[in-house]
């Protein structure tokens, strides 16, 4: 039996104790890459407060979904880098606000994890098709003696 350690429980701490921002790659492609951001996790707290104050609309048998406003308001208090203001967050398309708020609720656990299982394949299969035309090119720019 493997004991449960607090340590691999908590979101990373800084010597303050705060939130360290966490630095991941987006869940969902943007421009068919997956670039990284650099955001505070979601504290169950805060998830259950933007439940209680109706900022998310749960649809039955389905993923629940933050509101437009609400996906903003995150993204202005949770993303680190890229940081947008107030002006600019209105601008941002919304593909990307997606995918940057499916991250931050990824790897915040509040959803089930899956879009970072998908993703994880995914650039695993481009990674393998990058090696076999890497090793398909270099033999056939082989000459033979």
């Amino acid at each position: 039996m493997v004991l449960l350690k607090k340590e691999e429980t908590l979101f990373p701490l800084d010597e303050e104790g705060k939130l360290k921002p966490l630095k991941e790659k987006v869940v969902l492609p943007i421009n068919g890459e997956y670039p990284e951001i650099e955001f505070l996790p979601l504290l169950r707290k805060e998830w259950m407060k933007m439940l209680k104050d109706g900022k998310v609309e749960e649809n039955k048998g389905e993923k629940s979904e933050i509101n437009d406003d609400s996906d903003k308001k995150l993204v202005l208090e949770k993303l680190v880098s890229p940081k947008y203001d107030e002006k600019e967050i209105d601008f941002v398309s919304t593909k990307v606000l997606t995918a940057i708020v499916s991250t931050i609720m990824e790897y915040s656990g509040i959803t089930d994890g899956n879009l970072i299982k998908i993703r994880d394949k995914i650039l695993e299969r481009k990674e393998n098709e990058s090696r076999r035309e890497r090793k398909s090119s270099s033999t056939k720019t082989r000459v033979s003696p």
